[in-house]
């Protein structure tokens, strides 16, 4: 995890992390002290000045819903992409799987199209944030720059030399300036341009949903404007870079990304799926502890400060904020209406699990290293919530396909529309993890790269690689492009 390796080596002198020696007892402890003295030090989070994203009024007609999204993809591929955290392996990783999805082309309605060109949602956490973000801001323009600019840097010693850089420390002793803001300026600076959320926008991208944890009640919340309509502030107008941030947070490391909660100053009102579930009274369903955490987020005066971390902290894949928004609007069918994919006949998940090992090896000594136990501890506890979050996502996608088919031919029926084929739909779960590589040995060396901001080029190399031949050679992704290719669509992979 990102939070050992700062305090186990990263965040030691660079003289000392750049030549690679040992490094003596007393000086890890002058170290550590140093770290803790400065972390302690800094360690309050400055408020964002919420008048400046102030939502006056809630119209879902416009700002950045994804029922504003636009995209040039065919309305029958519901095609969503999620990326993981795990630092500049996961960039990485998210990279490696959109290089392949640019290299693989489709025909359809006699148009040779890339399958990149189909995606119409990226959802992401922590380090695959960073690519996500970037790609929804820039397109195609990632495969150009993005990996000299972001994966190959250390971007972990950048970071150091700015939190320790004496210059900020008068800043970072008041309230006007923290550790994740200036760790945000340089984001902006390196990557994003000053660009705000609202930029991500594009006809030629798809839909990007960064999501942090709000750890009051341990809620996911995605920058998208409606999860953002129930604290009255307007997320468009919010710097990528605040967004990435937030996802990336990591505690201790890093202060939270705050906002003041303005939900009692605008003309904001409980939707409508929020009242029916508190209604139902339901205490044993997901759409009940969602609507209820939406109400007590409108008791400013017992909750007036959002606080956003690193959103590894309530789900590492990002997949949860899928599985969100389809409960909200009641149902698949509602949330294909929704994004405009009524015609959609293959919905399509790729997750891209950028997981490292949980296993440590502790039968070899007679007792484990701390910093060994605390990294099981945490990679068994992500990885653990991981599975049971794809196997939620499978089974929602699996009810996907009933909804869809009773309630389209339903509503086709009574609209007096042809029914022939308004029951085809077909869902695709596709993982990509390191687990699933052919070559063992290769596995374990992709199992063992931690999760850092620092990686060596041939690191960089192996799982960009690795993600493309184990995405190509999934039998889930198989399955997907031979059904394209039988039903009146022509397949072909560009080497």
């Amino acid at each position: 995890m990102i939070f050992v390796n700062i305090f186990r080596l990263n965040l030691m002198p660079m003289s000392l992390r750049l030549k690679n020696k040992p490094v003596v007892q007393k000086g890890f402890c002058r170290s550590f002290i140093s770290v803790l003295f400065v972390c302690i030090f800094v360690s309050a989070c400055t408020i964002k000045n919420s008048t400046d994203y102030f939502l006056t009024d809630v119209d879902t007609n416009k700002g950045y819903y994804l029922s504003n999204s636009v995209s040039n993809g065919s309305d029958s591929i519901l095609l969503v992409l999620s990326f993981s955290g795990g630092g500049t392996r996961a960039a990485t990783m998210a990279y490696g799987v959109l290089e392949k999805l640019k290299q693989t082309y489709i025909e359809i309605d006699g148009e040779k199209r890339s399958l990149l060109n189909e995606v119409d949602l990226i959802t992401s956490v922590s380090g695959g944030s960073f690519t996500a973000a970037y790609y929804g801001l820039y397109g195609d323009q990632v495969f150009t720059d993005f990996e000299q600019k972001f994966l190959k840097r250390n971007f972990q010693a950048d970071l150091y030399r700015l939190l320790f850089s004496p210059w900020h420390w008068p800043g970072l002793s008041t309230s006007t300036l923290d550790r994740s803001d200036l760790a945000a300026q340089y984001l902006d600076k390196l990557l994003f341009d000053g660009a705000t959320i609202d930029a991500m926008q594009r006809a030629d991208t798809p839909f990007i949903m960064i999501n942090a944890s709000e750890v009051g009640f341990g809620t996911q919340i995605a920058f998208e404007q409606r999860q953002f309509d129930m604290f009255c502030l307007d997320v468009a107008k919010m710097p990528v870079s605040t967004a990435v941030m937030a996802s990336s947070a990591v505690p201790l490391a890093f202060s939270p990304i705050t906002f003041e909660n303005k939900s009692d100053q605008c003309d904001n009102k409980l939707p409508r799926w929020v009242r029916k579930a508190l209604d139902k009274g339901d205490t044993r369903s997901r759409n009940y502890h969602l609507a209820h955490k939406y109400k007590t987020f409108q008791d400013v005066e017992n909750y007036p400060y959002i606080h956003l971390y690193d959103g590894v902290l309530t789900d590492n894949l990002g997949l949860r904020s899928i599985i969100n928004v389809f409960e909200r609007q009641g149902g698949a069918w509602k949330t294909l209406k929704l994004i405009n994919h009524q015609n959609v006949r293959k919905a399509v998940v790729i997750v891209v699990d950028a997981k490292s090992s949980s296993a440590i090896d502790s039968g070899r000594d007679k007792q484990i290293k701390f910093k060994d136990a605390l990294n099981s501890a945490l990679n068994v506890s992500i990885n653990s919530l991981s599975f049971e979050t794809i196997s939620m996502m499978r089974e929602n996608m699996s009810g996907w396909r009933d909804q869809v088919t009773i309630d389209r031919c339903w509503e086709y029926a009574n609209q007096n529309i042809e029914q022939t084929d308004c029951y085809e739909i077909e869902p695709y779960l596709i993982e990509v993890s390191f687990d699933a590589h052919p070559n063992d040995e290769e596995m374990h060396e992709l199992q063992r790269i931690p999760t850092t901001f620092n990686l060596s080029d041939g690191q960089v190399d192996l799982i960009k690689k690795s993600a493309s031949q184990v995405l190509d050679e999934s039998a889930e992704f198989q399955r997907l492009l031979n059904d394209l290719a039988d039903s009146h669509t022509r397949l072909s992979v560009q080497e």
